[in-house]
């Protein structure tokens, strides 16, 4: 999902983990919007809180909406300072 500063994060069952790229910041996931489901290949994964990804790839499984997020998600991104970046 995007942030409103323009940050990429994945959301699961396992946590939110920051996004980060290879390439020029957010390309690998430049297409994602809020609610799409996706495959990541990750270099590498550092385990702090929240984790963050060095994110290689990053393939489309399912579009999604921002309605299918749910709300516990929201409340504690917006909890974290984090602002989800509205469709519009």
């Amino acid at each position: 999902m995007k942030l409103a500063d323009g940050q990429s994060i994945l959301v699961n069952d396992q946590g939110i983990t920051v996004m980060e790229s290879e390439l020029d910041q957010g390309e690998a996931c430049k297409d994602v919007k809020v609610g799409d489901k996706i495959a990541i290949n990750a270099n590498a994964v550092n385990d702090s809180e929240p984790a963050s990804a060095n994110v290689a790839s990053c393939t489309l499984i399912e579009e999604g909406e921002l309605n299918e997020v749910p709300n516990k998600t929201l409340d504690r991104l917006q909890e974290m300072g984090w602002v989800v970046d509205q469709p519009e």
